[in-house]
């Protein structure tokens, strides 16, 4: 795919994003620099005039438009080219990263067998009386049922 440069909102046409991930500052017409991103929690940022901003946020609202949090697909944060980045729901976020990643799933969703929706595994062991860890085995498949319900991750939105 051909590297397409779009202006960066709110910057007057001052810097520009492509599909590729990277940044650029324009220095004079129709000279552009490119910008050497620095990594903080694994994240490429750069920065644009005195603030910070995290380079797959600039390529994804510049090519993309939607308010959802934005998924790096291949796990790698610093991969920020459009085809690597896709907006997501924070559960599917979480869903993605326990499965494909293998973080932690703490605050993951959870439905129980008779369809009551929770927010985390902390809430469903709650309304059982019980240990997370065992609404952990549960879901991983490692126990059949915990206080006589069965429970799963879900990957959409709990309406609370």
């Amino acid at each position: 795919m051909k590297e397409v440069w779009k202006d960066i909102a709110g910057h007057d046409g001052k810097y520009q994003v492509s599909n590729k991930g990277n940044v650029r500052e324009l220095i004079s017409i129709a000279i552009y620099r490119k910008l050497n991103p620095y990594e903080k929690n694994g994240y490429a940022y750069v920065k644009l005039g005195k603030k910070s901003y995290r380079v797959h946020i600039l390529v994804i609202e510049a090519f993309e438009k939607s308010r959802y949090q934005v998924n790096h697909k291949d796990g790698n944060k610093r991969n920020n080219d459009l085809e690597n980045l896709e907006y997501i729901t924070k559960s599917e976020n979480a869903l993605h990263s326990y499965r494909v990643l293998g973080k932690s799933n703490s605050k993951m969703p959870v439905m129980r067998s008779d369809g009551k929706r929770f927010e985390s595994k902390r809430a469903a062991a709650r309304s059982v009386d019980g240990y997370d860890s065992m609404i952990t085995q549960v879901c991983e498949g490692k126990a059949s049922q915990y206080k006589g319900f069965k429970f799963s991750y879900i990957s959409e939105r709990v309406a609370q």
